[in-house]
This record gives structure tokens, C-alpha cells and sequence, in this order.
């Protein structure tokens, strides 16, 4: 679950001033495609950059803003040298990244398909459908299945930077997919993922169990009552 809470209008308008130092605004006239999470080794980030380098030419006006710090960020800095349309601000706080995500298109999670990853759904994928961004992802079970029947992103192949690229420049191209996407994505995110809603539905479920235990002792109670002295006995 991810909170729907818009942060303070201060923290907003710090967060606008510090994405302008780096170039993105609203009217720059470019989309963004954001990624937050740890430069490391559970995500496939060098795909990333082999991808950004296909679309420089044929879809200049992408840009990838990629978030986070970790022990591959110098690495990555190095490969991305020759790629304009790269962004590396750093590590980002909430505000910023609220912010961000709502200056974006997609959000991506690369991640390496471990079997932890493929079972389960990440956190940063939920955090992309609270604002409405479609996903991009490497992760074909869980995530990946939830994604695709709710028709609110795309799976593409780990290490297949053409295949990513494509997808990207397809999207960026059919606006009115995009659109289609990204209110998916929104309702998506609504219906299951709204920590408000989760956190609600998880204390009525936690209060429903421990009145169903609390009923089962009663009635337990009531019928070792019941019993003869030598038979109450032998049960407890």
C-alpha cells in the first residue's frame, strides 16, 4: 500500500525548485521516465542506458530521471556519458519524488527476475500507480500478470534493450494509449493499493478474526462448564 496524501504546498514548491536546477519542469516540453530505487544489483539499470542511447535520435524527447543512489551509481554516471536524454539527480525525497512522478509518463521497474521479485509485488511499482504512471517492468509473474490484465503497462524481456526502447517510443508516440493506460493505472492503484483503504480493511479483517476467537472461546468455555469434573479434566 502507498498513501494518496498530497504532501505541503511548501515541500511541493521546494520540490518544483529543486527539479528545475536539473533541468525538468512541465513546460520543458519533454516526458520524463522515471525510476527510483537503489543503483544496485536487483535491477537491470545498463539495459536502461542501452535503450536511452537507441532513442536519442528516434524519440528525443524522452528522458530517463533515475533516482537513487548505490554501489553502481559511479559505473552507471561512466556509461551514461554519451547519453543526453540520462538524468542522474541523486536520491530523492518524498516530495521530490511526488513531484517527479507527476512530471512523468512511466515509471519503470527493471528489476532482475529473481524468484523473490516474481512472486511478489515491489513496493515502487505501487508507489508509480498512485500517480496514475503506467509501469514498465522486467518481472513477468505476479506484478507482471496484474499489470497486463489491468491493461496498465508492459512486460518486456530482461537484458532486451530493443524490445524497451520500442515499447517506450510506441507509447510516446499513441498519446491515446498512454492516456488509457495511465487511468488504469490510477484505478488500479484506487481499488487495491490506496493505503488508507488497505490499512481500513485490514483492521476490520484483524477485528472480525479476533471476534470470531473470542465467540469460539465462549462457546469452548460454556461447554467445558458442562462437563462432569473427571471429563473437564482429561480435556484441559
Amino acid at each position: 500500500a502507498y498513501p494518496s496524501a498530497r504532501p505541503e504546498p511548501a515541500k511541493i514548491a521546494d520540490a518544483v525548485s529543486f527539479w528545475a536546477t536539473h533541468g525538468v519542469s512541465e513546460s520543458d516540453g519533454r516526458s520524463n521516465v522515471c525510476f527510483f530505487g537503489t543503483l544496485g544489483r536487483q535491477f537491470d539499470l545498463n539495459t536502461l542506458l542501452v535503450a536511452a542511447r537507441y532513442l536519442q535520435e528516434s524519440a528525443p524527447a524522452l528522458r530517463f530521471v533515475l533516482c537513487g543512489t548505490g554501489d553502481k551509481e559511479a559505473a552507471l554516471r561512466e556509461a551514461a556519458r554519451s547519453c543526453s536524454n540520462v538524468l542522474f539527480p541523486g536520491w530523492v525525497d518524498p516530495a521530490q519524488m511526488w513531484t517527479l512522478m507527476r512530471m512523468s509518463c512511466i515509471g519503470l521497474a527493471p528489476y532482475l527476475p529473481t524468484g523473490n521479485f516474481i512472486d511478489h509485488i515491489p513496493n515502487k511499482p505501487v508507489e508509480y500507480l498512485s500517480a496514475g504512471l503506467p509501469v514498465l517492468t522486467t518481472l513477468p509473474g505476479t506484478l507482471g500478470q496484474l499489470l497486463l490484465r489491468k491493461n496498465c503497462g508492459v512486460v518486456y524481456r530482461t537484458g532486451d534493450a530493443a524490445e524497451l526502447a520500442g515499447h517506450l517510443k510506441h507509447l510516446h508516440e499513441d498519446p491515446a494509449k498512454l492516456r488509457t493506460l495511465s487511468r488504469n493505472a490510477a484505478a488500479l492503484y484506487r481499488e487495491s493499493f490506496c493505503a488508507e483503504t488497505v490499512y481500513s480493511d485490514l483492521v476490520r479483517h484483524l477485528e472480525h478474526i479476533a471476534g470470531t476467537s473470542a465467540a469460539k472461546t465462549k462457546i469452548k468455555a460454556h461447554t467445558l462448564n458442562s462437563l462432569p469434573n473427571s471429563d473437564r479434566k482429561r480435556l484441559l
